[in-house]
């Protein structure tokens, strides 16, 4: 038998004074429409270090005593993403495209507490590897075009209504409502451990979670839980549907 979700809160937690942060919980996101801001997590990510560095410039003389003296000058930021390579990806479509068009990519760098830095940044190069005896992956270079943000915090992540109604009868888009608004989701699961698809079942932008009659119109009738993950914390969404 499952456990309930009483049952699973209830259950103790082994005590951690660990600083450690999981460095698979540190995601890159790249900005898939402007109004409303919508986050698309790149697929298949390994490893997406960020890079902040300043030129150094020499301020020596000779009165130096021998030694350079370095003058930080001009700063710039890169992400050398590595990945798997994932079919029919949206984010790395957009990727693909905007290294070919010269276009650049707004992306976001979200740690596991949900603050983020985000900026401008060209593709300057799009590595797909496929070797005959390895997985085939995907190897990619964004360089900043501007400033990168500062590390910016979020407050605690609500969902003030989480329940939604549907009626098979006169179907229709449920939404519900999250803050902050500058928050993304990372995956939204249903009570058969299904996770939905970004874009088909289910799209997120501004503190908005719709859920597309599409996906709730196959439904059985009665009570269902959602699991809505976000960076620090999943919050259960209860859809009542309907005949």
């Amino acid at each position: 038998m499952a456990l309930t979700q009483e049952q699973i809160t209830a259950l103790p937690v082994a005590p951690s004074d660990t600083k450690a942060v999981a460095g698979k919980d540190t995601l890159l996101y790249i900005a898939s429409k402007q109004t409303p801001l919508t986050w698309l997590l790149v697929g298949g990510q390994k490893n997406s270090p960020l890079k902040e560095q300043a030129d150094s410039l020499d301020g020596s003389d000779k009165s130096s005593g021998g030694w350079k003296k370095g003058i930080p000058g001009m700063k710039s930021w890169s992400i050398e993403y590595d990945g798997l390579y994932v079919l029919n990806d949206n984010a790395v479509d957009i990727l693909r495209y905007s290294f070919r068009e010269g276009k650049a990519v707004y992306v976001r760098v979200e740690y596991p507490d949900g603050s983020y830095k985000q900026g401008w940044a060209n593709v300057t190069s799009f590595e797909d590897n496929n070797s005959s005896d390895a997985i085939q992956t995907l190897k990619v270079s964004l360089t900043g075009y501007g400033a990168i943000s500062d590390l910016i915090a979020i407050g605690e992540v609500k969902i003030t209504s989480p329940t939604a109604a549907f009626s098979k009868a006169a179907t229709a888009d449920k939404t519900v409502a999250v803050t902050p608004t500058d928050i993304t989701i990372r995956t939204v699961t249903d009570d058969t451990g299904t996770v939905l698809v970004f874009g088909k079942d289910y799209e997120f932008a501004e503190g908005t979670l719709t859920l597309k009659k599409e996906y709730l119109k196959n439904m059985t009738v009665g009570n269902h839980v959602l699991e809505a993950k976000f960076a620090a914390k999943t919050i259960p969404i209860t859809v009542t549907v309907t005949a």
